[in-house]
């Protein structure tokens, strides 16, 4: 974990002062979308994309992603499915590395639920 978390802090350092960490909830508003929505981020120039994972408890969110998660999750999104979500945004490219998954996403991704 110590590895991936120097590549997430060399890619929020490098080229410039300013970076762009950006979150979407896998799943809203819907599987497609979410999909289109995380290929275009991920070739955007972020430093890092959180994809997080709807759950049904999200007590520690604010209502924002906690309506998103709802949606998500009536469109049928789950854990197994997020993680092709995120594997079909590295597909797209864009990035360097990814934070918690053994397989390289387009960029730093801490994938959360």
């Amino acid at each position: 974990m110590v590895a991936e978390a120097s590549r997430l802090d060399t890619a929020l350092r490098a080229h410039g002062d300013l970076k762009l960490v950006a979150y979407m909830m896998a799943g809203h508003p819907n599987r497609k979308r979410s999909l289109e929505i995380g290929k275009k981020l991920a070739t955007s120039g972020i430093a890092a994309l959180e994809i997080g994972i709807p759950f049904s408890d999200p007590l520690a969110d604010g209502p924002v992603i906690q309506h998103a998660g709802q949606v998500a999750l009536e469109h049928g999104m789950t854990v197994g499915a997020a993680l092709e979500l995120a594997a079909g945004i590295a597909a797209e490219g864009g990035c360097t590395d990814d934070l918690y998954q053994p397989d390289p996403l387009p960029c730093p991704a801490a994938v959360r639920g």
